[in-house]
């Protein structure tokens, strides 16, 4: 999906806002009542709102939950294999977990992304 220009994100810190751009958003990961946000510009932020609060802003945007802890941007997915439950590699090298509850969803959104 395209994001436009104007798409951002304000990140709430522990020092202030972080404004990033939904497109250089890899990955969010659930750490206890925070979240870590990774981006393509090779940073992490940690983020005072707990992942469930993206999860449902960014519903309309190429945001899946694959497992409990992620919420990843399919833009960012290197490669996916169904063997071991389903694994991930993002285009950071970080490679996650597809939990059986969500993997058949995550196959019916990203398959007819792609093919």
């Amino acid at each position: 999906m395209y994001f436009g220009m104007n798409e951002k994100l304000a990140i709430p810190t522990k020092c202030g806002l972080v404004i990033l751009e939904l497109r250089d958003i890899i990955y969010f990961q659930r750490m206890s009542n925070n979240t870590l946000v990774y981006t393509r510009l090779d940073e992490t932020h940690i983020a005072n709102k707990i992942l469930e609060k993206y999860e449902v802003m960014l519903n309309r945007y190429n945001f899946i939950r694959i497992d409990n802890p992620y919420l990843i941007n399919v833009d960012h997915i290197k490669t996916y294999r169904k063997s071991g439950g389903g694994l991930i590699l993002m285009c950071n090298g970080d490679v996650l977990t597809v939990s059986e509850k969500n993997q058949s969803v995550f196959e019916n959104i990203f398959y007819p992304y792609y093919f």
